[in-house]
């Protein structure tokens, strides 16, 4: 199901260690949490989980998804709408009419970061408000009234969990103004799913659907998806689907090379026109090839890679000569703002460099149109009789060395 959030923690793979960190850092320190990472690693679905876990010891969770148009005040007004008054504690209820819910306790029309604190200072029972999408807010009052009611709450109430769920490299880009509530949060960064956890998901899968991935399949979707969930899901559903319709319970090849076109021929046009426009030089078959040695380099867990890895898949080609010096002056290039940029270029405290694609679909994109002439699928076209054509031509069909993390 690629484009549902897993909600039951049966059809939940990985993240064990992760779900145990945000139990622990809820029950026991009452913490805070803002989970942050790329697109399609599954943040909801986490979400989800632990909510789930949670309605089980007895909190009470109510979530709400932003958009640009959320603003402070109305997004906890809907929470306080949700939250029954039976929560809040017997001195509370008793002052004047019987409240129904949390925002009839409000003392006036106007609702901030300490209003909230005074409100869920009445709390007697563990709740958890989960927001979701918060990268999707522009208003940047929200984000400093939000980092106040984080540390104004944390000062009021050891009842009430605030977690924050969204899309950004760093937690700079996602909230603002955190470094004044370090100490009441707990961010946790989102990485990819190892290759042993994708491989599972594909088992657990096959088991529920009842058909069955040839072996050479598995592994391709496991090297196409890069550790990100949602397009295990979609290549495992589109492969699937065209073995059915050929009324085959194996998926083949030629299954995975047709669901690849048909990704293909979908794909996210701001991703599609980023690369266009970073591939369309006088160096084109240089950066074709760097940008494919980029994207099926070995990373780490968060998908960052040095120009060495880079490197390593470029030197056994010998229908190439690049040098080190290529690698990074090409990657720096690339990393530079203004056209063509599709990497962001990290320098860590101890001087280590490494890259990454700065909207981490780019990676699945490139391996997906290059898979073919690169010797990722040696069927790639044949089988499916529409893929055959996908690369760019620039070069012919190379064996490339298959990445792992570092």
């Amino acid at each position: 199901m690629p484009s549902r959030p897993q909600t039951t923690e049966d059809m939940f793979i990985g993240r064990r260690a992760l779900m145990e960190k945000i139990i622990r850092s809820i029950e026991e320190e009452h913490a805070h949490i803002v989970i942050y990472g790329g697109r399609g690693l599954g943040k909801t679905s986490l979400g989800n989980i632990v909510a789930e876990s949670a309605r089980r010891a007895g909190y009470h969770v109510t979530r709400c998804a932003c958009d640009s148009d959320t603003n402070f005040e109305g997004l906890f007004r809907e929470f306080l709408r949700r939250l029954p008054g039976d929560l809040l504690n017997r001195s509370a209820r008793s002052n004047g009419a019987p409240i129904q819910n949390f925002e009839q306790f409000l003392e006036s029309d106007r609702l901030g970061p300490t209003d909230l604190a005074n409100i869920f200072g009445n709390l007697i029972e563990r709740v958890i408000l989960i927001i979701d999408e918060f990268d999707r807010v522009r208003d940047e009052d929200f984000k400093r009234k939000m980092s106040e009611a984080i540390k104004a709450v944390s000062d009021s109430s050891d009842y009430l969990t605030i977690m924050i769920l969204g899309i950004g490299h760093t937690l700079d880009e996602l909230l603002e103004h955190h470094i004044s509530i370090q100490r009441q949060i707990k961010a946790i960064r989102l990485p990819l799913m190892e290759e042993k956890e994708i491989r599972q998901l594909l088992r657990q899968g096959e088991a529920r659907a009842g058909i069955t991935f040839d072996p050479v399949v598995r592994e391709h979707i496991v090297t196409l998806s890069k550790g990100t969930p949602y397009y295990v899901h979609l290549l495992a559903l589109l492969a699937g689907r065209r073995a059915l319709a050929r009324q085959s319970l194996t998926v083949e090849q030629g299954d995975l090379c047709g669901a690849i076109a048909d990704v293909l021929s979908e794909f996210d046009p701001n991703v599609v026109a980023a690369y266009e426009g970073a591939t369309q030089n006088e160096a084109k078959s240089f950066i074709n090839d760097l940008l494919f040695a980029a994207a099926i380099s070995r990373v780490d867990h968060y998908g960052r890679f040095r120009a060495e890895d880079v490197m390593k898949q470029l030197k056994d080609d010998p229908d190439k000569s690049y040098r080190i010096l290529n690698i990074q002056g090409g990657l720096t290039r690339l990393s530079k703002e203004g056209g063509g940029q599709v990497l962001q270029k990290n320098v860590s405290p101890g001087g280590i460099v490494t890259y990454d694609f700065i909207n981490p679909l780019m990676r699945n994109y490139i391996l997906f149109l290059q898979a073919g002439r690169r010797g990722l699928l040696p069927y790639f076209g044949e089988e499916s009789g529409e893929a055959s054509n996908l690369g760019d031509g620039s070069a012919p069909p190379t064996t490339m060395v298959v990445g792992n993390r570092y």
